[in-house]
């Protein structure tokens, strides 16, 4: 939920920024780089899980994707899945992905070792 309060802090502002004619000060935008850098050392791929605002609106249609990453009842259970995970979804949890985290990278589905048998679409 933290990264959909921040897109609607983004979007907040932007609107506040476009009505006042002002654009984004150049120091506001080196210190959210900043910042996101420093926070990526903390948290893997941080920009990206939290900030960004495109991949917050992408997530949301994941909610409604025909094609959903599905685990069969035969999965090993072996998580090398979720090791490769960039996104960090918990998938073994689950018997189909409809994470909002999830970008469809299919890095899951190559990583499994049943591959097209136990993980696939």
């Amino acid at each position: 939920m933290l990264r959909y309060f921040i897109l609607g802090a983004e979007i907040l502002l932007m609107i506040i920024l476009i009505r006042n004619g002002a654009a984004v000060p150049v120091y506001l935008k080196a210190a959210v780089a900043a910042a996101a850098l420093v926070l990526n050392l903390f948290s893997q791929r941080f920009f990206y899980k939290y900030l960004c605002p495109i991949g917050s609106l992408l997530g949301l249609t994941n909610l409604f994707k025909i094609f959903a990453v599905k685990k069969e009842a035969e999965c090993l259970n072996c998580l090398k899945c979720e090791s490769k995970c960039i996104m960090n979804v918990p998938l073994a949890e689950k018997g189909n992905n409809r994470d909002t985290a999830c970008i469809s990278c299919l890095r899951c589905i190559d990583a499994c070792p049943g591959n097209k048998e136990y993980l696939h679409f």
